[in-house]
């Protein structure tokens, strides 16, 4: 092989290094980018959680003052005993499912499910800490006050037309944060 023909060869080597070399470039931001999706989607997951649980629980305990009288003491002790729920259910002790089957069993109260198909993901997260929050309220009452069927229905209907008035407008999440802290009493950071 003449040395022409070497440098040829040697050039060609070296713009397929170059087109090799471009190319993981390429494919590494492509990973940082897929990378970096993950991550944000992940954070936005996170906060959708945060956020709904503590809406969510906001509701919840305006619905246990209006209806029970449940003030400072009283949903501390709530607070407590919900977080233990929600800790059994995340840490895979117990499953919604099997909260409502002792809510239908003890209680003979059974909670409806909507049976949507495609929804969001955002609307998937809610809807699943949703479960999550009714079931480990629903069962606090129970297990702490001893509620049955229809303690528990009234303030789960006094919970969704708390829910309701949200969704028109006839009041604000700091209206009733404002009612947990005046009228009943109760500080803490889930609230804040």
């Amino acid at each position: 092989m003449g040395n022409f023909a070497k440098q040829m060869k040697r050039k060609q080597l070296q713009k397929s290094n170059k087109g090799a070399a471009q190319v993981m470039r390429q494919a590494g931001r492509a990973d940082k980018q897929v990378m970096t999706a993950y991550e944000r989607q992940n954070v936005t997951d996170m906060l959708t959680e945060i956020n709904t649980a503590r809406d969510l629980t906001i509701i919840f305990f305006v619905a246990a003052h209006r209806i029970f009288g449940f003030a400072g003491k009283r949903l501390k002790r709530l607070v407590e005993k919900m977080g233990s729920h929600i800790e059994c259910i995340r840490q895979g002790y117990v499953t919604v499912r099997d909260i409502e089957k002792i809510l239908e069993e003890e209680a003979h109260m059974v909670i409806d499910h909507k049976d949507i198909k495609k929804v969001s993901r955002t609307r998937s997260i809610k809807w699943r800490v949703q479960g999550e929050m009714t079931a480990a309220f629903l069962i606090s009452l129970l297990d702490g006050w001893g509620y049955k069927k229809v303690r528990l229905e009234r303030v789960y209907e006094e919970a969704a037309r708390i829910a309701d008035g949200l969704a028109t407008k006839e009041f604000t999440m700091e209206d009733l944060k404002e009612l947990l802290t005046g009228e009943a009493h109760y500080t803490n950071e889930a609230v804040a």
